[in-house]
């Protein structure tokens, strides 16, 4: 902050140091610089920056430039190491479904770093991998049956679930019985959520297909976890979504891709069904699809791990069946 000359006047706060935001007009400081999570966030302008980013718009440069001058800043080497390729963002041809005219979007917003650190302590998932989410575009904040809730929504806008921030179930509400979650209401229950990331991003190595909002968070968990940015989940928000076919439009945009379907342990045996149902039209349109097995898994606490947000608590001396959790 001092070689680059942010403004000396500031407020300390917890573990954040409050500057005024050189971006707008700003009498009560309110940029953010996080003294332990290396990352700048304006509460006004609402953006996230990293150490690299922070110099490239602050200098006005490039993001290479701002790395190579963020590495001079902080006195370190630029090492000679081979990148792995990351999403290669593009249009794959593909149109997209239209967005359903019934789909009643609740009002959202950006979530806060606090409140992003709120969904990673209560869902056990790695801060880095709730903010990629956001930086999606698929994950936000929203008033749902007025709970403040955390919101996954489908960049296409074809289908929404929510769930409440504090980790409890909505309660009952006019014609709704208690429940974990709430889709919103027109939402197409045979399109998997995040499908319309392919769209953009057509060239990703492998998909994570899950069941419900925590797995798809928790599928972003190992990604970051592994350094595998050319991985993407989707979700099937419900193991009776797509029974009746997934969507012809999500079809297209899965053809021919690696895909690793990661089946709710139920006690029934209707995850592993629905996921089965999945595989089937999945290879239908060319895709290479198998299973994750957790029938022999067991969580910190020894009970069993039932879905991929349980794997996030996985007994110590499991480490290695986490190797073999990503396609």
């Amino acid at each position: 902050m001092r070689l680059i000359g942010v403004p000396k006047r500031s407020i300390p706060e917890h573990d954040r140091q409050n500057v005024p935001c050189p971006w707008h007009p700003d009498r009560n400081p309110s940029f953010g610089i996080y003294l332990n999570k290396t990352r700048a966030h304006c509460f006004t302008c609402e953006f996230n920056l990293d150490g690299p980013q922070f110099i490239s718009k602050w200098k006005n440069v490039s993001a290479k430039e701002g790395c190579i001058q963020f590495l001079k800043y902080a006195k370190g080497h630029r090492i000679p190491v081979q990148p792995k390729p990351s999403l290669t963002q593009q249009s794959s041809g593909v149109p997209c479904a239209p967005e359903p005219e019934g789909l009643k979007m609740p009002q959202t917003w950006m979530l806060s770093e606090a409140q992003i650190s709120q969904v990673s302590n209560t869902r056990q998932i790695l801060f880095d991998a709730v903010h990629r989410a956001v930086d999606l575009g698929v994950l936000f904040g929203a008033d749902v049956c007025r709970e403040p809730s955390w919101l996954l929504k489908d960049n296409a806008g074809r289908i929404a679930e929510a769930r409440r921030l504090s980790g409890k179930p909505y309660p009952a509400w006019e014609h709704l019985v208690l429940r974990k979650a709430h889709t919103v209401r027109g939402s197409c229950k045979s399109w998997p959520m995040g499908a319309a990331l392919l769209e953009s991003y057509p060239n990703v190595r492998a998909i994570m297909l899950v069941e419900g909002g925590p797995d798809y968070l928790a599928a972003l968990h190992f990604a970051v976890l592994m350094n595998e940015p050319n991985v993407l989940p989707i979700a099937m928000l419900g193991r009776q979504a797509g029974q009746g076919g997934i969507d012809s439009h999500a079809l297209k945009l899965l053809r021919g891709r690696r895909v690793r379907i990661y089946p709710h342990l139920d006690a029934d045996g209707g995850g592993l069904r629905s996921a089965k149902s999945w595989a089937s039209q999945l290879r239908n349109c060319g895709c290479n699809v198998d299973f994750y097995d957790f029938q022999h898994l067991r969580r910190s606490d020894g009970t069993q791990v039932k879905d991929l947000n349980d794997m996030t608590t996985l007994h110590p001396y499991l480490p290695n069946k986490i190797k073999s959790l990503l396609p």
